[in-house]
């Protein structure tokens, strides 16, 4: 598997805000926690999703953030490993977020911190 780094041109090249639609009145989102997992659940485009979720990884600067495809990325700090990957459903896509190494303590806060900000 290739790594790709999430490098700065590269995010803004794929974040363009003025060209998302804002979460509107009919949009709906559904969050579920399974053990270290997270998914959220958004009737927003993959596209629009992706561009959120590297706004989000952007700003803050979390860890080091390498990029496996175009709809996984790792997260990598020295607390917490995870990967956050968009996933495209039949009626809904989504954000799954996965712990895979560290404290569940920090993957928590790292989670809220991330996700407190995310529009979906």
């Amino acid at each position: 598997m290739k790594d790709h780094t999430l490098s700065q041109s590269n995010a803004e090249k794929a974040i363009d805000l003025s060209q998302s639609n804002q979460l509107g009145q009919s949009d709906e989102v559904n969050i579920q926690k399974v053990n270290s997992n997270i998914n959220l659940a958004s009737t927003r485009t993959v596209e629009d999703i992706l561009s959120e979720l590297k706004r989000i990884l952007q700003i803050g600067n979390k860890g080091r953030v390498v990029q496996f495809s175009e709809n996984l990325f790792r997260l990598e700090n020295s607390d917490v490993q995870m990967e956050l990957e968009v996933c495209q459903g039949d009626s809904y896509n989504g954000l799954q977020v996965r712990r895979i190494s560290g404290d569940k303590g920090h993957y928590r806060q790292l989670c809220h911190d991330l996700l407190s900000g995310i529009n979906l």
